[in-house]
C-alpha cells in the first residue's frame, strides 16, 4: 500500500505545481510611458510603489499601461496599494479600456500600510492591455503650508490568480 500511495502523492504534488500559472506584476517594474489624458506616475523606490505627484500634479489621475504575459484564462486579480492618513485615493484597472476594478481607500490613520482588493472572474487573454489609474487625494485633516497634504495613490503590484 506504501509503494502506491508514494507516488500517487508525489503525482499530485507536480499536477498542482506545474498548473500554478499566477502572474505578479510589481508596479516599479514598469515602464513608464505617456497615456493620453493622463499625468504621469513617479517611482517610489523606497517603498517599491507607484505615485502620483500631488505638488505637481493635485487631484490628478496618473495611469500606467502594460501588456498581460501570462497565459489566456480567467483570473482573480488582486491591487495590493499603501494606505496614507492623509486622502483615501481611488484606483482602477482595465483591461483593453474595459473597467474591470474599482476600489477607493477607507480612512485607516495609518500611513503606508499594505492594502489589497480582489475581484474574481476577470477574463484575460495573452497580450491584453492592462491600465492602472490611480489619483491622488487629500481628505482635509494633515495640515500642509497653506493647504492640506494629500495621498499619492501608491500601489505596489497586481497579482493574477489563474481560475480557469
Amino acid at each position: 500500500m506504501q509503494k502506491i500511495v508514494a507516488p500517487l502523492l508525489i503525482a499530485m504534488i507536480v499536477v498542482f505545481t506545474t498548473h500554478a500559472q499566477d502572474v505578479v506584476i510589481k508596479a516599479i517594474d514598469l515602464k513608464i510611458d505617456e497615456v493620453p489624458g493622463f499625468v504621469p506616475f513617479y517611482k517610489d523606490k523606497g517603498r517599491a510603489a507607484l505615485a502620483v505627484n500631488s505638488i505637481q500634479y493635485p487631484d490628478q489621475w496618473a495611469a500606467v499601461q502594460t501588456a498581460f504575459e501570462g497565459p489566456t484564462g480567467v483570473y482573480d486579480l488582486t491591487l495590493a496599494t499603501l494606505t496614507e492618513f492623509d486622502g483615501e485615493p481611488s484606483y482602477k484597472i482595465r483591461v483593453q479600456g474595459r473597467l474591470v476594478a474599482d476600489y477607493q481607500h477607507l480612512y485607516t490613520g495609518v500611513d503606508f500600510q499594505e492594502d489589497r482588493a480582489t475581484w474574481k472572474g476577470v477574463a484575460l487573454e495573452q497580450g491584453d492591455i492592462l491600465r492602472v489609474e490611480a489619483n491622488n487625494a487629500s481628505n482635509g485633516l494633515v495640515p500642509e503650508g497653506d493647504g492640506f497634504a494629500y495621498a499619492r495613490g501608491r500601489w505596489v503590484q497586481l497579482e493574477f490568480r489563474r481560475t480557469e
